[in-house]
C-alpha cells in the first residue's frame, strides 16, 4: 500500500494557488510510491485537483486573535527584556490543526500507516521525501530543524499514524485551543514537537533541507508598536522597537485621549510612551502612517492575561 502525502493550504490568490500547483507537479514524480490529498481552508484550482487523489477543503479559516494564544516575541537588551503577543494579531495555528486531525481520522479510515505533512509553498527535491520515509522505518516521527539545531521548521514533517491518543483522531476546537495554552511562545513549531512526542514517540532530525517561497507573515513595516505592562510600576507604556529602521508617524487613541508620537528612526533604536495606569485603561488603537495596526480591549476577563503576555521586565 502507498504512503499518504498531506498538502496543506490556503490559497485565497493566484499567487498562492501558483505555488500549491508548482509542489502538486513536482510530486508526481513519486506518485507510484505515494497517495496525494490536498486539505485547504480555501477553494483551489481545478487543475490541481486533477493530479491529487483527495481534496478536503474546510471553508472555516478561523483565526485566533486572543492575546493569550497568539504567538508569543521577545525583545532583550541589557536594561529589560519585552515580552509581546502583539506582534501578529492573529494565529493561524487552530486553522493548521483542524486539518491536521481531519487528515489523522482520514489515515485511520483509509489505513495509512505514514503521512508526510507538506505545507503548499514548499520547494524540495522528491528524492528527500522517500528519505524521510524510510526513516520512518525506524523512528515514529521525522522533522526538520534549523541550522542552530534549536528550533523545528515547519514546513514538512512526517509521522507513522499509530500510538496516538483517540482524541487526536477527532476534531476538538477546545481540545486543539487549550492544547496550544500549554506552550508558551505559543508557536505551532512548538507546539508540533510537543503534539508528535506524545507517548514517547520516538523523532529523528534532518538538517533543513527544503525551501519555502512566499513568507505569509507580515514583516514589513513597524511590528514592534505595541502597548506593554511595566511589572515594577504596575503602568502601560507603548514599546517602539524599530526593526527595519525608517520613520513612522504614530498616533495612539487610549481611552479617547489621543497623542501623537514618532518611531526612533535608527534601525534597531527603539522608546517607550507612557500611557497610564493599566487599572484606568480600557481601550487603546494604534495608528501607524494613517492605518489602524492594534485595537485593544481590556477588561476584567482578560487584563490578567494580558500581563502575562504582555510586559517589560527590568533585569538585575
Amino acid at each position: 500500500m502507498k504512503d499518504l502525502i498531506v498538502i496543506q493550504t490556503y490559497c485565497p490568490d493566484s499567487k498562492r494557488k501558483l505555488a500549491l500547483h508548482s509542489l502538486v507537479q513536482n510530486l508526481q514524480k513519486i506518485r507510484n510510491k505515494y497517495d496525494i490529498m490536498i486539505v485547504s481552508h480555501s477553494p483551489i484550482s481545478e487543475l490541481s485537483m486533477e493530479y491529487v487523489d483527495y481534496v478536503y477543503i474546510d471553508n472555516d479559516n478561523y483565526l485566533i486573535t486572543d492575546f493569550d494564544l497568539t504567538n508569543r516575541f521577545w525583545y532583550s537588551n541589557k536594561r529589560f527584556t519585552v515580552a509581546s503577543s502583539l506582534i501578529y494579531t492573529r494565529s493561524t495555528h487552530y486553522a493548521i490543526y483542524s486539518l491536521i486531525h481531519y487528515a489523522l481520522n482520514f489515515s485511520k479510515f483509509k489505513n495509512y500507516k505514514k503521512i508526510h505533512f507538506i505545507e503548499y509553498d514548499v520547494v524540495l527535491d522528491t528524492d528527500l521525501i522517500n528519505r524521510v520515509n524510510e526513516k520512518l522505518d525506524t523512528y515514529d516521527n521525522v522533522i526538520f530543524s534549523t541550522e542552530d539545531r534549536l528550533k523545528m521548521a515547519g514546513g514538512y514533517f512526517a509521522i507513522k499514524t499509530d500510538n496516538f491518543p483517540k482524541i487526536y483522531y477527532t476534531h476538538n476546537k477546545e481540545f486543539i485551543l487549550n492544547d496550544l495554552r500549554l506552550i508558551d511562545n505559543k508557536m505551532t513549531e512548538d507546539y508540533t514537537k510537543k503534539f508528535i512526542k506524545i507517548n514517547n514517540r520516538s523523532t529523528y532530525k534532518f538538517p533543513l533541507s527544503y525551501d519555502t517561497i512566499i513568507d505569509s507573515h507580515e514583516n514589513d513595516g513597524l511590528m514592534w508598536c505595541v502597548p506593554i505592562w511595566i511589572r515594577h510600576t504596575n503602568r502601560l507604556e507603548l514599546f517602539v522597537f524599530n526593526e527595519l529602521g525608517g520613520k513612522y508617524d504614530i498616533l495612539v487613541n487610549c481611552d479617547g485621549k489621543y497623542d501623537t508620537l514618532t518611531s526612533p528612526v535608527k534601525k534597531g533604536s527603539w522608546c517607550l510612551h507612557p500611557l497610564g495606569n493599566i487599572n484606568d485603561i480600557k481601550n487603546i488603537k494604534i495608528n501607524i502612517n494613517g492605518v489602524l495596526k492594534r485595537n485593544i480591549t481590556l477588561n476584567s476577563e482578560n487584563i490578567e492575561k494580558f500581563k502575562n503576555d504582555n510586559y517589560l521586565q527590568v533585569k538585575k
